[in-house]
């Protein structure tokens, strides 16, 4: 029964000090990283519209035109690392009230977001509009984690 007890005391003794130890970090990131193919570049108003895909989900990428003369210039065809953060909340409120959620298909939505004076929607086949850390313009940036 000594030992028992003892082999608890340790074993709690020994996940007390391993939850110290792991760092708590206080900061969250809304972005995500993605690898995806760059497949039409457009523009609206003062607005590059990146298209781009990777396997799963083709995005817009918006950003905001500056003249930059020394860059890494993006290139349709080409597959760039983006780190991107989407421009809609993840779920959608209905109603008056805020609590109220309804089950809907977000793929059949067309949805908006209004940058300045500027509207993007999605359209079939892209389902999301995103910002990137990494565009400056139509230069890309390598960003370190």
């Amino acid at each position: 029964m000594k030992r028992f007890i003892a082999l608890i005391l340790i074993l709690i003794s020994c996940k007390g000090t391993q939850l110290d130890n792991e760092p708590k970090s206080q900061k969250v990131d809304f972005f995500k990283e993605i690898n995806a193919k760059v497949y039409k570049i457009d523009s609206i108003r003062d607005y590059y519209v990146i298209y781009a895909s990777n396997e799963r989900i083709n995005y817009k990428i918006i950003s905001k035109k500056v003249n930059e003369q020394f860059c890494e210039e993006l290139k349709e065809n080409s597959f760039y690392n983006f780190k991107v953060k989407s421009l809609f909340l993840e779920k959608i409120k209905l109603g008056n009230d805020s609590d109220s959620l309804q089950a809907i298909n977000y793929l059949d939505i067309t949805r908006c977001v209004v940058k300045v004076d500027t509207e993007f929607c999605t359209e079939p086949g892209v389902i999301d509009i995103c910002e990137s850390p990494n565009m400056l313009g139509l230069c890309y940036r390598k960003i370190a984690n």
